[in-house]
Formats: C-alpha cells, sequence, structure tokens
C-alpha cells in the first residue's frame, strides 16, 4: 500500500512539473494607475524546455523560441517613454494595434511548446500579466486556465530570504586554488627553456669538435694539445652571441606562458573574490531586475527596457537559481487568467 502511495505521489508530481517556461515581457505607455491601464508597445515571449534550464552549461540555452512583436499603442507615446525605450509613435507607425491577429499568433505560439506552460514575468503580478488581460478583455479574447504563470519577482524575494552556509563555496575555492597552483607550477616547467639551451650547446660541442678533427688530421705533425674545458673556455664568436642573446632573452614559449600565466593568477583572484561573495549568501542592494542581474553576474545589465533583452535576463538569472527555480514555479504557478487588472 506504501510503495502505491509513493508510486501514486511520484506520478502526481511528474504530470503536474512545469515542461515549458514562457519568459514574458511588456514595453508600454507608462504605469498603472487607478485611473490609467497602460497600453502594450512591445512585447516578448521567450520558450524555454525544462532542460534546458536545468541542464545547460552556458548562460543562455541553445534552444528559445521567440515571438517579439512591436505593437502601436493607439494613443500618444510621451517623450520620457521615447527615452526610456526607444519607441515612439513615429517608429511604431508601421506595427499593427493590438488585435485578434496578435492574439492568434500568441495562442498558435504557446500551443507549439510541450505543456504545461508557465509564463515567467518580473512583477508580472502587478504589472504585465494585468496589462496583458486588459488587452485580451478589450478584443474580448482570454486564455484557458491550463495556461499558468508566476512572478519572478516574489520567486527572487524568497530565495534571498534564505539563509546560506558559505562552508560549501569556501571549500570550492580551495579545491579550485590548489588545482590552479599544480597547473600553474607545470606550465612553468614546461617552458621549452631546457630545450634551447641543449640544442645551443649541442652545437657549440659540434662546432669546436670539428675544428680540433680539422687542426688534428695528423697527429704525427700537429703538437696542440687540446684540453677539454677549452670548447667552453674558447666558443666560437657566433655561438657566443647566440648563447649571450639567450641569456640576455627569455624563451618566447616562457614569455607567452609567463604572460598567460600572469593573467590566469589574476582572473583566478578575481574569481575567487567571486565566489567568496558568492550570490546566494550576500544581499543584492534592491530587487529591480537589473540590480538581481549584477548581483549574480558582477556586472551592469545592458539594454534594460527592451522586452526581448528582459526576458533574456530572466533566463539567465534562472539558469544561475536552478533547481530553485524549477521546484519553486512547479509548486507556486497559478492560471494565467486568475491576474485581475491591479490598479494602485
Amino acid at each position: 500500500e506504501c510503495n502505491c502511495i509513493a508510486l501514486f505521489n511520484f506520478i502526481k508530481t511528474f504530470l503536474t512539473m512545469i515542461r515549458t517556461f514562457i519568459f514574458f515581457d511588456l514595453e508600454t505607455t507608462g504605469l498603472i494607475t487607478k485611473s490609467y491601464m497602460p497600453k502594450i508597445t512591445e512585447m516578448s515571449l521567450i520558450a524555454v524546455s525544462r532542460a534546458a534550464i536545468s541542464n545547460t552549461k552556458d548562460n543562455l540555452p541553445r534552444v528559445l523560441q521567440k515571438l517579439v512583436l512591436p505593437i502601436h499603442p493607439n494613443e500618444p507615446v510621451t517623450k520620457e517613454i521615447q527615452t526610456l525605450t526607444g519607441l515612439s509613435n513615429e517608429n511604431l507607425k508601421e506595427a499593427q494595434h493590438f488585435n485578434c491577429e496578435v492574439y492568434n499568433l500568441i495562442t498558435n505560439f504557446i500551443n507549439r511548446q510541450t505543456a504545461p506552460s508557465c509564463f515567467v514575468a518580473y512583477n508580472g503580478n502587478n504589472y504585465d500579466y494585468p496589462i496583458f488581460l486588459s488587452e485580451l478583455k478589450n478584443i474580448e479574447k482570454n486564455f484557458s486556465e491550463e495556461v499558468l504563470s508566476i512572478d519572478m519577482l516574489q520567486l527572487v524575494k524568497l530565495f534571498y530570504s534564505r539563509k546560506q552556509s558559505p562552508t560549501k563555496v569556501m571549500n570550492t575555492v580551495q579545491t579550485i586554488t590548489t588545482s590552479s597552483s599544480s597547473n600553474e607550477v607545470s606550465s612553468l616547467l614546461n617552458d621549452g627553456y631546457d630545450k634551447i639551451l641543449s640544442d645551443t650547446l649541442d652545437s657549440i660541442m659540434n662546432t669546436n669538435f670539428n675544428d680540433y678533427n680539422k687542426n688534428n688530421t695528423s697527429p704525427k705533425t700537429k703538437n696542440t694539445i687540446i684540453h677539454s674545458d677549452s670548447l667552453f673556455n674558447t666558443p666560437q664568436t657566433s655561438n657566443y652571441k647566440k648563447m649571450q642573446e639567450i641569456n640576455e632573452k627569455t624563451p618566447e614559449n616562457q614569455i607567452i606562458k609567463l604572460e598567460h600565466s600572469n593573467k590566469n593568477f589574476q582572473n583566478k583572484k578575481e574569481y575567487i573574490v567571486r565566489r567568496k561573495l558568492d550570490f546566494t549568501n550576500s544581499q543584492p542592494i534592491n530587487f529591480k531586475l537589473g540590480s538581481i542581474y549584477k548581483h549574480i553576474f558582477g556586472k551592469t545589465l545592458e539594454g534594460a527596457h527592451s522586452a526581448e533583452n528582459d526576458c533574456l535576463t530572466m533566463i539567465r538569472c534562472a539558469v544561475k537559481l536552478g533547481n530553485f527555480f524549477l521546484e519553486w514555479t512547479d509548486c507556486n504557478a497559478v492560471p494565467l487568467i486568475n491576474h485581475s487588472m491591479k490598479r494602485n
């Protein structure tokens, strides 16, 4: 009986696991207020499979399915919004407004994905989803309850509310440092210097022995005595210069490896510092998407306020959050249509 219950729970969990994540972002004509619901000027949907988020070794999965649409808002776009998003009535004049064709494109895009599908938006519950549902209502359309959604802002806040132990991170740093030191020593030993010295000494020896043989073709008539140490005390001029050049010049192979080692050392120092300040063990300065990105990756987000770029940023963060992102979404996803038109 216990085995049957366990099997049932496993099957239930498997069937309710999100299979496709549709990262969703909007650019609009403004913010939601009590008297104003903004209009969409740009919409981006980027679908990623669960396996891609779980298994990718890169910041972004290789396979991404995208739907990016500019949309004419049918109302003036303020200069402030133009400056922020780069979108204006002028450059949107060839774009269609939000109509049934746009709705069909979106539903066809969703139907191409492996179900269950879940929308992922940053602050979506209070912004993207209500605006999107408002546009659907204007054309008398709606979504099935099978299309799920989460707010990634809530997920990130919960993630950083947990206490993390730095022990595992520090152990990883020590392992990396030890391994790196061994590699650097090996790199310095295999610098090619020994081979150059050996080749040069062979050249000196051969030259002097050849001269010795020429001068002693008739040993009976030649009384010159060549001591072995004179081979090194009186090197040929060309060989002496060659040896001097080698003494005064570090082998090219060595230079390359030393430069590489120095760069590696600096990079590893920076890497170790980053690992000590691992994003799971410290708090971001705030919970804006750009701040979360900078906290995780250590660099400033570029291309903000572009719907597609914001989706890609969310995906990069989701990949880093890994299993926490996947499991939290499984447990907290709700139908997209649950989000009413919220106004402040």
